[in-house]
C-alpha cells in the first residue's frame, strides 16, 4: 500500500474541522491543493473532508 505522512494546512473552506479528530489514524484518501511560491518549499492545503465510510462525522 503507499502511506504517505505529509504536513499541511486546513483552508478556510472546511466549514468543521473538528469533525477530523473523529478520524486520527486511520488511513484515508483527500484531496489537497499544493502551492509553492518560486523556488521554495511546496505547502498543502486541505479545502474539503474527505468521505469517511461508517461514520457520524461524515460530511454532507
Amino acid at each position: 500500500s503507499d502511506k504517505q505522512v505529509i504536513k499541511g494546512r486546513i483552508g478556510s473552506d472546511v466549514s468543521e474541522p473538528e469533525l477530523i479528530n473523529l478520524h486520527l489514524n486511520q488511513p484515508t484518501q483527500l484531496t489537497l491543493t499544493a502551492i509553492r511560491a518560486g523556488n521554495g518549499r511546496v505547502k498543502y492545503v486541505l479545502r474539503a473532508l474527505p468521505d469517511w465510510p461508517d461514520s457520524e462525522g461524515k460530511p454532507s
